[in-house]
């Protein structure tokens, strides 16, 4: 999906999948009217006209022209809504009794001022590092990663942003390693890959901090932490090379500020350990998508299961 240059893509249709599928969310960065799990055949469907509404879910093939009239209707209905959210999109977010709410955006492949949903936002509270990673043959080097974080923090560079490390595996397989597992999910993902690659945790820590020298606008976030040991053993690492990226300032006569450690809250057994993360992290963030899967045993990905995916769980 993140391949197709964006001007050939009017929408999305897909087989598989279900509403909080990475291939759903990427849809929405891009702007596109996606649909997941439909049940069609390709092949019919070639060369026909069609209408996709991601609102209801709704994949109408060869549509009357009745139907084509009230679809037409409503699209500008859409075009004239987006046009007055935009118009607001630059003031401050204010609550009735004063209280400012910040906006944060989640970015990846959507990390670009120039794509409307971008203006007006507060800063990044998640920018997703393995959309590079995805679009290559080979692992990124540490000056390729550093010139990509360096582009993104340049582009927010007065507002912070929040870079998270490496969170491959479960429904982001790395194209050039093969991992085979019964359950991906369950398996090597997230910082368990990563510590246990350290030299690939070094490389891409040490890039993010060249890249914020001179800056100092940027977050570092964990993926699935399950535990105080993991945190620790990154906290070390970071450590590591903080202290090399420090020597590499200072030579150039500058000055790397240190950036802030948050974890994200996402594997069910950190809520129980929260009082343990105080004085070890600066901050926490909720991955909601992900702390819903586990905690009630659905897979996101699933059409068969999406009915039971429900983010107003009582849990």
């Amino acid at each position: 999906l993140a391949s197709i240059p964006r001007d050939k893509l009017a929408a999305v249709v897909a087989q598989e999948g279900a509403a909080n599928s990475h291939a759903a969310i990427l849809s929405r960065a891009l702007g596109l009217p996606a649909i997941m799990g439909v049940d069609f055949i390709p092949e019919k469907v070639h060369n026909c006209q069609v209408i996709v509404d991601g609102y209801r879910g709704d994949f109408l093939v060869n549509p009357n022209r009745h139907v084509l009239a009230e679809y037409n209707r409503l699209l500008k209905e859409e075009n004239e809504l987006t046009q007055t959210v935009e118009e607001e999109l630059g003031k401050a977010s204010y609550t009735r009794d004063n209280q400012r709410i910040h906006i944060h955006l989640n970015a990846g492949l959507s990390a670009d001022t120039s794509i409307a949903v971008n203006q007006g936002v507060d800063g990044v509270g998640l920018y997703r590092t393995e959309v590079p990673f995805l679009l290559q043959r080979s692992f990124p080097s540490e000056e390729e990663q550093t010139l990509q974080y360096r582009a993104i923090l340049s582009t927010y560079h007065d507002k912070q942003v929040v870079m998270r490390t490496l969170d491959v595996g479960g429904d982001k397989p790395l194209p050039y390693l093969t991992i085979e597992e019964d359950n991906p999910f369950l398996g090597w993902r997230g910082i368990r890959f990563t510590l246990d690659h350290p030299e690939i945790f070094l490389i891409q820590v040490r890039a993010m901090l060249k890249a914020s020298i001179g800056l100092e606008n940027m977050d570092i976030l964990l993926p699935m932490i399950s535990g105080i040991a993991e945190l620790d053993e990154s906290n070390a690492l970071i450590d590591r090379a903080y202290s090399e990226v420090a020597c590499y300032a200072k030579e150039q006569g500058k000055v790397l500020k240190r950036p802030r450690l948050g974890i994200m809250i996402e594997v069910p057994s950190i809520l129980y350990q929260l009082p343990a993360l105080k004085g070890k992290v600066d901050f926490i963030s909720v991955g909601s998508n992900d702390l819903t899967q586990y905690l009630l045993a659905v897979d996101r990905n699933n059409s068969r299961v999406a009915s039971v995916y429900d983010a107003l769980h009582p849990a």
